[in-house]
């Protein structure tokens, strides 16, 4: 199997749906060329407060289930997205040679860019978001190390090496599909990454894989 990190967004998603709700994060490529990506929420959460969401795997690439109105904020989150990620390929460098913390970005830009968040947005914490995630793919992108946000930006300790994808913790699915309709029992556990190894916070994420449907459901689980 091959990991690749980063990968653009075209390459995991079929249509851009999922542009501003979901970030790439890596995919999984098997022995028998089947590609599976694991991904991660921008920080809009859905509005049934479940904490699965179902993607279709068509092609290699993944397709939402349902649509976008099923997460708070979703009309705002991809003109926001599309603001943010403007203004990082112009100023993205700079930031990071600032060594530039999540806090002072968020200040630098919450003025500029909240016009288009709607009101169920969580606007500091899509920008937090949106801003580890993009200092921690830029680092890797040029130097090919990973996770080293809090290690460049604010000084913490060089992290331990990680192998991205981690085994699934079961007594942590059970815990966060408690009240779920389906315990997902039959499904193959792909892994889970850690939200912290790709952002300073936010949720680790279970990826399972239906093999009958060929369905891969995303399950949150809060840290």
């Amino acid at each position: 199997m091959t990991l690749t990190l980063y990968p653009a967004y075209d390459s995991v998603f079929a249509t851009d749906e999922a542009l501003g709700i979901f970030y790439p994060l890596c995919t999984l490529t098997t022995d028998d060329g089947q590609d599976f990506h694991f991904v991660s929420s921008t920080g809009l959460w859905r509005a049934d407060e479940s904490v699965t969401t179902e993607f279709r795997l068509e092609g290699g690439r993944y397709s939402l289930v349902d649509d976008a109105s099923a997460f708070q904020g979703a009309d705002g989150a991809r003109p926001l997205f599309a603001a943010l990620d403007a203004d990082f390929a112009h100023h993205g460098e700079q930031y990071l040679a600032d060594e530039l913390r999540s806090g002072e970005y968020v200040q630098k830009l919450e003025d500029q860019v909240s016009h288009l968040a709607s009101e169920d947005l969580d606007l500091e914490y899509f920008l937090t978001t949106f801003y580890c995630f993009a200092v921690n793919r830029l680092i890797f992108t040029s130097s090919g190390t990973f996770n080293q946000f809090r290690h460049v930006i604010e000084g913490w300790a060089d992290p331990d090496p990680s192998p991205v994808v981690h085994e699934v913790d079961e007594s942590m699915l059970e815990e966060s599909l408690e009240g779920e309709d389906d315990p997902f029992d039959d499904d193959h556990r792909l892994g889970m990454i850690i939200g912290s190894e790709f952002f300073t916070d936010g949720n680790d994420e279970i990826h399972l894989f239906k093999a009958t449907t060929s369905t891969v459901t995303v399950v949150s689980a809060y840290s």
